[in-house]
């Protein structure tokens, strides 16, 4: 399993490197025998433009529309490369220098388009996943910026579900796939 952090979906970055549009036949599609890929990227489109600090320039501030046409640029990059494509949800964020209700309103909005829409060929709800289920908007209480990469990388690795097909079409990714931090 190869994984890039950091970046973003639509903008360069100096500090966060080529966008997600760009790196994503580099990093993924081009590296032998890939037959699926897990996009989780999106957050720091949407909470980079809620504060004005120099390392998250560029920091336009990016509609949900916007954000579903980088994903739709991925998904078409992964269909005519044969690759399946599972697109997982933003995770909550309250907490975190850049959350507002504007950005949290548009995960909400970016969510459940991935969720809804059909257009991946499976998602995985790492939302909902980890969670606080007391505050929807913020992450488990247990849950750290480390420990958030940590149980997102596990819970990656043991997707899809061993319960579903193997096809595992629009399986969602539920609260049971994520480990506590060891």
């Amino acid at each position: 399993m190869r994984a890039s952090g950091g970046n973003l979906l639509l903008n360069d970055s100096a500090w966060f490197g080529d966008r997600a549009g760009d790196r994503f036949r580099r990093d993924v599609l081009d590296q032998p025998g890939v037959r699926s890929a897990v996009v989780l990227v999106g957050l720091n489109d949407i909470g980079f433009s809620e504060v004005e600090l120099p390392t998250y320039r560029p920091n336009p501030d990016q509609s949900p529309a916007e954000l579903i046409a980088g994903y739709r640029e991925l998904i078409g990059q992964a269909r005519a490369a044969g690759v399946r494509i599972t697109g997982a949800t933003i995770m909550p964020f309250k907490g975190a220098e850049y959350h507002t209700p504007t950005a949290e309103a548009k995960r909400r909005e970016v969510n459940a388009w991935i969720r809804a829409s059909g257009e991946f060929d499976a998602v995985a709800d790492f939302a909902t996943a980890l969670a606080d289920p007391s505050d929807p908007d913020a992450l488990l209480p247990a849950t750290t910026a480390a420990t958030t990469s940590t149980r997102t990388t596990r819970a990656i690795a043991r997707w899809p579900p061993p319960s579903t097909s193997p096809r595992c079409d629009r399986a969602p990714l539920g609260p049971a796939a994520v480990s506590p931090p060891s």
